[in-house]
């Protein structure tokens, strides 16, 4: 009799699935909104396929090689968040307001204009890159007493780059 044959097994496994499948899901979910576009998400896509997979490797017919497969989903459970958690940008979206505030001496008065998800970031030609993330910087617009600064932040150095004029329109 084989370790997958029985049915309360096949269910322990299928629920061990869905539950690694969700967590992976939901903690690349979390890694996208912090670093709000300044990260390539499609490195999530394999996330919403993996129980297919897991299910196709290890409930097939024949049953050659099972040790293989079960190693191979093992890997493929473990390496995909590694890969993400060792690619991830040093600075969030928040640590960039706070090097702002830093680089900037900002006082009480100073407010951050707020942005939604997909202006929050602008596109830049020079920034440094690392493996994963996109050629996209953070977008700050700052309210002074007169008037407005706007800054942006390299999501992988925290290098801070005030601009003389804003991006978006307001």
């Amino acid at each position: 009799m084989n370790l997958l044959d029985s049915l309360k097994t096949k269910k322990f496994f299928i629920i061990c699935i869905s539950i690694i499948s969700l967590l992976e899901l939901y903690w690349g979910f979390q890694v996208s909104k912090e670093y709000r576009g300044s990260y390539s998400v499609s490195i999530f896509i394999p996330f919403l396929i993996q129980p297919y997979w897991y299910y196709i490797l290890l409930f097939r017919k024949q049953r050659t090689f099972l040790n293989i497969r079960i190693l191979g989903i093992a890997l493929i459970s473990f390496i995909l968040p590694l890969l993400i958690y060792c690619t991830i940008p040093n600075y969030t979206y928040d640590d960039g307001k706070r090097l702002i505030e830093q680089y900037m001496n900002l006082d009480k008065k100073a407010e951050f204009i707020k942005y939604s998800y997909s202006e929050s970031t602008i596109p830049v030609l020079n920034c440094e890159k690392s493996l994963l993330s996109s050629k996209r910087e953070y977008y700050y617009g700052i309210k002074l007493d007169k008037d407005n600064e706007y800054v942006t932040v390299n999501a992988v150095s925290g290098k801070v780059t005030p601009l003389s004029e804003g991006y978006w329109d307001e």
